[in-house]
């Protein structure tokens, strides 16, 4: 049912980019600053980038497990992949609805930015420790790969942070811009570090 829904979503996104392409004039704006005001413009056709990820991302994550080194084990939980999959494509349809619509309206609201960021961030988390060892999606560190000890125990922490981590996006974006871009960005950079380190003390805790 899910990936009725998400490709749905995805046919949908498509063609409203192209319905959008050939409505809108030559020039749009393609990039807004922090209060949602346009500081950059260009080509309409920028508006067929988003649809295009969404639809190589589908791809990618529907093939890619065939090929991991670890295709066994994804095998055996290929639901929650697929699961991971298809909310990321209905969500890439969901932001590229928001895209369309700034080029129309020439503003983009900040706090739409950061709902979608926050809900994303959870629905994520939720599924981050249900997922298999392998090579293309997770927390992949070269600590994880190696383990899949050291993978179950990064991912169940991290499933949690995410939620949270998603969830202070989504207050902040309701606060103020420059509130949401500095917990974005600030938790992007300490999630990072995080996962480094913590993978890297769990693998030397196996005496490798």
């Amino acid at each position: 049912m899910l990936r009725k829904i998400a490709l749905t979503f995805m046919v949908l996104s498509v063609g409203l980019s192209l319905w959008a392409v050939a409505v809108l004039p030559p020039v749009v704006p393609i990039h807004f600053n922090v209060e949602g005001e346009p500081d950059s413009y260009g080509s309409k056709f920028f508006l067929l980038l988003l649809p295009a990820v969404m639809v190589a991302t589908y791809a990618l994550m529907t093939y890619l497990p065939k090929f991991d080194p670890y295709s066994e084990r994804v095998r055996e939980r290929l639901g929650t992949v697929r699961t991971v999959r298809d909310i990321t494509v209905v969500l890439f349809a969901v932001l590229n609805g928001l895209v369309v619509l700034a080029a129309f309206r020439g503003r983009l609201e900040p706090w739409y930015i950061g709902l979608f960021v926050g809900l994303f961030m959870v629905l994520l988390g939720n599924y981050l420790p249900k997922l298999p060892h392998n090579w293309f999606l997770g927390v992949r560190t070269p600590w994880t790969l190696a383990s899949e000890r050291v993978w179950r125990k990064t991912h169940r922490l991290f499933g949690i942070l995410f939620v949270l981590y998603g969830l202070i996006i989504g207050i902040s974006s309701l606060l103020s811009p420059d509130a949401m871009v500095v917990v974005i960005v600030g938790g992007a950079v300490l999630m990072a570090v995080m996962a480094v380190v913590y993978s890297y003390v769990l693998f030397k805790r196996e005496g490798r």
